[in-house]
């Protein structure tokens, strides 16, 4: 019950207020919502909508990486990761993201290049702050 108060909260403001819901923000929230309730594929087309009016915008740009890495395309994934890194350099899940997918490749191709490059993106997610990457780092050669 304590899951369904928020839902129907947020449904609420999303559809009694359509210029909420087309503005960037609404069109976040319901890309969050898809994501919640396991529609990447939704989410997508709502980010896509949402980035045509706002293409640099790392939020969005995050979103739609995890969307993809969710649907196991990864290769799109890293790309918008590392897109959020060259507009913002400072972005600390950017870098742990993108460490991730390197790292998870290099393990399962047995690749030293891939799970090296994980690492140094896990380095300066810890450096930005990211502490999930303190714990990635233990793993790291």
């Amino acid at each position: 019950m304590k899951h369904f108060i928020p839902l129907v909260v947020a449904a609420s403001i999303l559809f009694v207020n359509p210029a909420y819901a087309q503005s960037s923000d609404g069109l976040i929230d319901q890309a969050k919502m898809e994501m919640k309730e396991n529609n990447p594929t939704k989410a997508l087309a709502i980010l896509k909508k949402a980035l045509e009016a706002n293409p640099n915008n790392p939020e969005l740009l995050i979103l739609r990486g995890n969307a993809h890495t969710i649907q196991g395309d990864l290769a799109k994934a890293v790309t918008d990761y590392q897109l959020v890194i060259r507009l913002d350099p400072q972005n600390a899940e950017a870098h742990f993201m993108a460490g991730n997918i390197y790292y998870i490749q290099g393990s399962k191709e047995n690749s030293s290049e891939k799970t090296t490059r994980g690492c140094e993106y896990f380095r300066k997610a810890k450096e930005l702050g990211d502490k999930r990457a303190v714990s990635m780092l233990l793993k790291c050669p």
